[in-house]
């Protein structure tokens, strides 16, 4: 498929606790969250870019929920729904699998 980017990301197997997902460069992660480095997929379209990506950790998905309904509005991103936001031409949902630990899967598309 043209224009995939596998990305495997250099600095180790996850990003440190408060950082930004290395992906999406203004995205933050939730804290007690870890990034799953091998799981990060981007493609560049015409009409803009997706990007999916995930990380799981020691945390619920009420902590999570919460922390991302406080952080993205501060960064630009407008509400549409639960747990989907939209920001300049692009969407952003996140689902919060159950499970020990919860896994958290980040979705970015042209909205």
């Amino acid at each position: 498929m043209a224009g995939l980017v596998a990305s495997g990301l250099a600095g180790g197997a996850a990003d440190a606790q408060g950082t930004f997902l290395r992906d999406v460069d203004d995205l933050p992660l939730a804290p007690g969250l870890t990034k799953h480095a091998d799981a990060a997929m981007m493609f560049d379209k015409p009409g803009g870019r997706v990007v999916e990506t995930s990380a799981s950790g020691s945390t619920d998905r009420g902590s999570v929920a919460a922390f991302y309904a406080q952080a993205l509005p501060a960064l630009g991103w407008a509400p549409r729904g639960d747990l989907r936001w939209q920001r300049e031409g692009e969407v952003l949902a996140i689902d919060i699998a159950g499970g020990t630990p919860p896994v958290v899967r980040f979705f970015l598309s042209p909205g």
